[in-house]
């Protein structure tokens, strides 16, 4: 049988759609305190508790949790902006993982409503979900906005290298692994 590509088309949307974040990003951003990982499904998931999309569980309708990982779909980006906003208004804290899209409405909304947005320098190698292994040749940059209730605009901008972010990640992974303490999250083959 033969091996499922690890580097599959950019135009393939459905693979695209549902790349996994690193899981040496997600510590390296946000420590791994998140309580809800609010789109992602079982292959995907970084948090305990997920939303998946099926009734009952789309995280644009449910309420989310008080710290919040959103890696949205493409096709979703905007609507997960305006979700994000609105749980800022009940006090909620989301990071926001998308591309670095500056030219379009939802990146300028986003940012009007953040504490900080930090551009990644370097590109991400998503993982891809059929194979669990790093996908190649991402065509777009990574920024990562953090909305939150107590928003200044303008928000503070910085930018990350994602091997120092990486670095960190793997850090707070080797360290949960080898001590006492459980990492919050499933870990995500």
């Amino acid at each position: 049988m033969e091996q499922p590509s690890n580097t599959p088309p950019h135009n393939n949307k459905s693979t695209r759609q549902n790349w996994r974040t690193p899981l040496w990003l997600y510590y390296g951003i946000t420590g791994g305190g998140c309580t809800h990982d609010v789109a992602a499904d079982s292959k995907n998931s970084l948090c305990v508790e997920y939303f998946d999309g099926s009734e009952g569980r789309d995280g644009l309708y449910e309420q989310w949790g008080m710290l919040n990982w959103c890696n949205p779909p493409f096709d979703k980006v905007s609507q997960f902006v305006d979700k994000a906003i609105c749980e800022a208004a009940r006090g909620n804290i989301t990071y926001l993982l998308t591309t670095g899209a500056t030219e379009t409405k939802w990146f300028a909304k986003a940012y009007a409503h953040s504490v900080t947005l930090t551009l990644i320098t370097g590109r991400i190698a998503f993982i891809h979900p059929d194979t669990g292994q790093p996908v190649k040749g991402n065509p777009a940059g990574s920024a990562v906005f953090l909305i939150g209730p107590d928003t200044f605009y303008p928000a503070a901008v910085g930018t990350m290298h994602r091997d120092s972010i990486k670095r960190t990640g793997e850090a707070i992974i080797s360290r949960l692994e080898t001590s006492s303490l459980t990492p919050p999250i499933p870990r995500a083959k």
